[in-house]
């Protein structure tokens, strides 16, 4: 089983895949193109800090030549569904499974199609989405470019070094590509652009031979020849293999640490909900992506240990941690044990970090809440007053409403049974309302976490 599985092998999957291997992790990268990524059909990258200049293919050789180099394993396979069953996944490809803790989803987007008759009978005889890998074709020629933003007028610049006559067609009134570019189509006398008008269909034999148009304005249809047709109106991403909680564009929803919805799924680069699709921030995705993983791969390793020394339950720890952690209003915990010792908080403070996810406080209290240092008190806890009343009752879980600075939130308190005793395992300052609804979710939490209906009618 691998640590971790990378299905893309563009910028943020190679960026991925050497963040992991730093960290010592066993991983592969699954690609099913030479060259993937959308970087690799760019003429010139001209944004990419470092660079004044560089074609994209050839940034897109020296990230997979530095993965490499450090050792990231990359494979050919296509992609065609993931299971994920909680500590495991499992890739399905046309090579075979792959079983991974981790999985990021770096599977990039494509560009997106009009959807008008002729399209795509005349894919590869005139209807193309990439102006760097096509232009040569068309030298001396009439073409179309179809979009206004980046791409498009990108595209059309390029084109116009090797074509005729590029005519731009725009569905508004003004384009959303930046200033410089628009700066430099302004320039180019072999240019033109038609505003507020779509493709309404693409006609020809064997071949491109003209696109009827819509004047949005004026509602009437007319036609252009041209000999070849370049579509730019945005990308779709790659995510149909995988089932996560996606927009309705179907880009995959993540939060800053990029972790998808399900557990030990992360997604980063272009195939994510995001503002900006550029090589530089698929890089950065790549990065965080690959820390995320490792910190998930180390609580599921404390998690298994914790399972072999007191039997707990690590995929109800783990899914109680994925679904909870964002709830706490984050003060601090204190881990307290009555008449404990900091050496036997430890193994408590680790318990409930893998459970919450929350910063660890170690403090040895007595039941008072005052920690005793050769018969001298040598700290008095405001939490003294709450333990005094938790340690009087039998409830396995406590909520007692706070007052002082921490008035209007709640102490949460329960046990952690140990293969030896069960000691009070957590204290947690929260939300009064976040308090209950952590108390909801411990109660499919078997053997630990009981009396939660009782605890909520006390707070409520």
């Amino acid at each position: 089983m691998y640590d971790l599985v990378i299905i893309g092998g563009g910028p943020a999957g190679l960026t991925a895949g050497i963040y992991a291997v730093r960290y010592g992790l066993d991983i592969v990268v699954l690609e099913k193109n030479v060259l993937p990524g959308q970087i690799a059909a760019t003429d010139v990258v001209e944004n990419y800090t470092g660079f004044t200049a560089i074609s994209g293919p050839e940034l897109m050789q020296r990230f997979k030549e530095h993965a490499e180099t450090v050792g990231v394993k990359i494979e050919s396979a296509e992609v065609y569904s993931i299971i994920s069953d909680n500590s495991k996944k499992v890739v399905i490809t046309d090579k075979g499974n792959f079983e991974s803790k981790t999985v990021i989803i770096a599977t990039g987007a494509n560009p997106k199609k009009l959807g008008i008759p002729g399209e795509k009978e005349f894919i590869g005889k005139g209807v193309s989405y990439c102006a760097t890998c096509d232009a040569p074709f068309y030298k001396g020629k009439t073409v179309m470019v179809i979009g206004g933003g980046e791409s498009a007028l990108t595209d059309a610049l390029i084109l116009s070094n090797v074509v005729k006559k590029v005519y731009i067609i725009h569905r508004r009134d003004k384009l959303r590509a930046s200033k410089i570019l628009q700066e430099r189509v302004s320039k180019k006398s072999n240019i033109e652009i038609i505003w507020n008008t779509i493709a309404e269909e693409i006609q020809g034999k064997t071949g491109v031979e003209n696109v009827v148009l819509r004047d949005l304005k004026r509602g009437d249809l007319y036609s252009i020849p041209v000999d070849g047709v370049f579509v730019y109106i945005g990308i779709q991403p790659n995510t149909d293999f995988v089932n996560v909680k996606k927009n309705n564009s179907g880009f995959i929803l993540t939060n800053e640490k990029l972790e998808t919805s399900v557990p030990g799924i992360y997604a980063a680069g272009d195939c994510r909900d995001t503002s900006i699709w550029q090589v530089v921030t698929a890089v950065a995705d790549g990065a965080v992506a690959a820390v995320s993983a490792h910190e998930y791969i180390m609580d599921l390793e404390l998690g298994e240990e914790l399972h072999k020394k007191n039997n707990v339950d690590v995929d109800n720890v783990r899914r109680i941690k994925m679904s909870c952690k964002d709830n706490l209003d984050g003060i601090s915990c204190l881990k307290i044990c009555e008449d404990s010792t900091a050496d036997d908080l430890q193994p408590i403070a680790e318990a409930i970090h893998a459970l919450l996810g929350i910063p660890i406080t170690i403090r040895s209290l007595n039941k008072r809440g005052i920690r005793m240092e050769r018969g001298e008190v040598v700290d008095r806890d405001y939490t003294g007053p709450v333990l005094e009343e938790v340690l009087r009752s039998n409830k396995i879980i406590h909520t007692v409403p706070t007052e002082g600075p921490y008035k209007g939130k709640a102490v949460v308190v329960a046990p952690i049974r140990t293969s030896e005793k069960t000691v009070i395992g957590a204290v947690g300052v929260v939300d009064i309302v976040a308090a209950l609804d952590i108390l909801s979710m411990f109660k499919e939490y078997p053997g630990i976490f009981d009396e939660v209906e009782t605890s909520k009618k006390k707070m409520q």
